[in-house]
């Protein structure tokens, strides 16, 4: 049970600029070096940075002493075009250990898209002990499409976190990443994210309803990469459904995503 539930609701969230969106679209397609797509399932990510979410965005850091751990990840529309919010719902579970954050994006009062976000407090020992997975082939499949992205090198994730006004110091900030129990700064989670729609769409040529992660390692700033993904729907749309998972230079699955087209 949690400790403390809150819950708002915000009409006057601005909307992303077409500037700031168009920089995030190339940002991304650039990192896998493909073709720019707009209207994605994870571009919404850029409204949780409103200088009006800031108190939404306080509680998302962890108490003193402990480090913050991205757990899951979930964006879900019901349909592929410009998610314009009227008015957007929050609602927050915050416990001593754990917190969990769900936006609700309403256009008149149709839900139109909903984020998830759920982080775990932790002390940075525990971090530096976090091990994922090794990827092994069988997890996936003949069917499987294997790519990588370029380098994400720390001026692509500065460029990110500007765009996204994400002020977590752990992408950015050797000396903080350390302090929190990592060995380097690491990937923002919501980039991986955005990175694992774009591979999708350019091999599919779907655009995704529905993307769900779970996080299991962090990608250190400065490695490239692996992004494997391989169908789960039906024999007559394969990619109506899909699984990606996120593998770091050593092998280690960074995350997994479940995709909905």
């Amino acid at each position: 049970m949690p400790d403390v539930s809150l819950q708002e609701a915000f009409t006057d969230v601005p909307k992303t600029s077409a500037k700031a969106l168009s920089e995030f679209h190339s940002l991304v397609a650039g990192a896998i070096g493909v073709r720019a797509r707009s209207n994605t399932v994870t571009q919404s990510a850029l409204m949780l940075g409103a200088p009006e979410l800031a108190s939404v965005r306080d509680r998302m850091q962890p108490p003193s002493g402990l480090s913050t751990v991205h757990e899951t990840q979930r964006f879900w529309r019901e349909y592929d075009g410009d998610m314009n919010v009227d008015r957007l719902s929050v609602s927050c579970d915050l416990a001593t250990a754990s917190a969990r954050f769900q936006f609700g994006c309403f256009q008149g009062e149709a839900l139109t898209g909903e984020i998830e976000t759920r982080l775990r407090f932790v002390a940075p020992q525990q971090v530096a002990a976090l091990k994922g997975a090794v990827f092994a082939p069988r997890m996936v499949g003949e069917a499987a499409i294997d790519t990588k992205t370029h380098r994400i090198s720390s001026e692509l994730v500065q460029a990110y976190v500007r765009l996204a006004h994400d002020d977590n110091p752990i992408h950015t900030d050797q000396a903080a990443a350390r302090a929190a129990g990592l060995s380097s700064t690491v990937v923002p989670g919501m980039l991986l994210c955005a990175l694992v729609e774009a591979a999708f769409s350019n091999y599919s040529n779907q655009s995704l309803g529905e993307l769900k992660t779970r996080f299991m390692a962090g990608v250190p700033v400065g490695e490239a990469v692996r992004l494997v993904i391989a169908p789960r729907g039906s024999s007559n749309a394969p990619w109506s459904k899909a699984r990606a998972f996120c593998v770091t230079r050593s092998g280690t699955i960074a995350a997994i995503s479940d995709l909905n087209a």
